[in-house]
């Protein structure tokens, strides 16, 4: 009888074995990237308390976290090729570090200058940490543990606003916007002791010295290489139509339906449980299936689902069914695009994450800025038409650029 069990039990070791290794190195990207997108999303909650302590308009200071973007946006134009030079790891830790100091000059900063300071600092780690994580993955792992890890990783943006946001304003509740900040600098030394302890020695440097030729040189094989920028294409266009919702989804809601904050609140909630939800269905079973087709399923969904959510006279319930569902399908759709990338880029999958880093945060402001100036000319219904418009463009990218085509 003993004999008999012993394969099943020989079988069970192995698996608890290899999720061990494999959880000992996703969790410290996972936390890594919860960590880059919290500090992406935390300002907005503590903007009139802020405002207060520092004696600036509210709209004053809702501009520094947008500039804050706008420069995620350009270094992720070199973070892929100086993250080559210096070692994925030793990158990991430098950004981790850099949000770190920005969680202590945020919680320190006596007036809006020194708040900006800190944000750019910030930017830094925000630019570095997802496309580093995901080159991590890419170079460390195959097949379905990649896009098993992939899938946590992504949980960890989504994580972020379903745990992190709430946790910081139950911080602030008795203790104030400060120390909730204060914790995030600790969070992200914390993490950096993650990375030290469980991703092991890092490995050898590149022998080219970094400069901006190569730099340039880095991103040359991805650019001729069809498939590869397309899929950065497709994400763009995606992620400016996932912004256009996200914008302007509380104004929406407000404005036709008359729900109070805290209602809208709710919304946001469970939106951001479907983001978490489809970053682990991705990791799981459903991204087994053929990642194209997928993607272009998806992102065509999407469009009919966020397109629809804001053209149909649909009772606030049905929206956030309708958006919650969407959100799975953007986290199946990111999960998808980043497997994708790290399996078939020719170039350094660093820099490969790095561009679709960067293009994601361009998507994220182009969309809100095309969704406000639909909103100015023909109201919700045409910030509806803008929605389907981007996903439809985005699905139709994917199924161009494909390899066999």
């Amino acid at each position: 009888m003993i004999v008999a069990h012993r394969p099943a039990l020989a079988l069970t070791q192995l698996l608890r074995d290899r999720w061990s290794r494999e959880s000992t190195f996703v969790v410290p990207l996972t936390v890594a990237v919860f960590l880059s997108a919290l500090a992406n999303f935390a300002m907005g909650p503590f903007l009139p308390a802020m405002g207060r302590d520092l004696g600036a308009p509210v709209a004053v200071l809702g501009q520094l976290p947008a500039a804050a973007a706008l420069a995620v946006g350009v270094l992720g134009f070199v973070v892929g090729p100086v993250a080559d030079r210096l070692g994925h790891r030793r990158a990991l830790i430098l950004a981790l570090a850099a949000l770190a100091c920005s969680g202590v000059g945020i919680a320190l900063a006596p007036g809006a200058d020194v708040l900006l300071l800190a944000l750019l600092v910030g930017a830094l780690g925000r630019a570095a940490i997802p496309p580093i994580s995901q080159a991590l993955v890419g170079d460390r792992l195959v097949d379905h543990a990649r896009r098993r890890a992939l899938g946590w990783t992504t949980a960890g943006t989504s994580g972020a606003v379903v745990v992190g946001v709430p946790a910081l304003t139950s911080i602030d509740a008795f203790a104030g916007w400060r120390v909730a900040f204060a914790f995030t600098a600790l969070l992200a030394v914390g993490a950096a002791f993650l990375v030290v302890r469980l991703l092991g020695a890092a490995g050898p440097r590149p022998t080219a010295n970094w400069s901006v030729r190569n730099a340039l040189a880095s991103y040359e094989p991805i650019v001729r290489h069809r498939p590869t920028l397309g899929l950065i294409g497709s994400s763009t266009l995606g992620v400016a139509g996932t912004g256009t919702v996200l914008t302007y989804l509380g104004a929406y809601l407000s404005q036709q339906h008359d729900l109070a904050t805290r209602e809208i609140g709710w919304v946001y909630l469970a939106v951001g449980a479907g983001a978490l939800a489809g970053s682990l269905a991705a990791g799981g079973r459903l991204g087994a299936r053929p990642l194209r087709p997928l993607l272009v399923v998806a992102r065509a969904l999407l469009g009919l689902l966020a397109g629809g959510a804001f053209l149909l006279p649909l009772p606030p319930i049905l929206i956030a069914a309708a958006l919650t569902l969407a959100l799975v399908l953007v986290a199946v759709s990111t999960v998808a695009t980043a497997a994708l990338l790290t399996g078939e880029t020719p170039g350094s999958r660093a820099t490969t994450a790095a561009l679709n880093s960067s293009g994601a945060n361009i998507g994220t402001a182009l969309g809100a800025s095309v969704g406000g100036i639909c909103l100015g000319i023909g109201g919700f219904t045409l910030l509806a038409v803008a929605c389907a418009l981007w996903y439809a463009a985005s699905a139709a990218v994917v199924w161009w650029s494909r390899p066999d085509r």
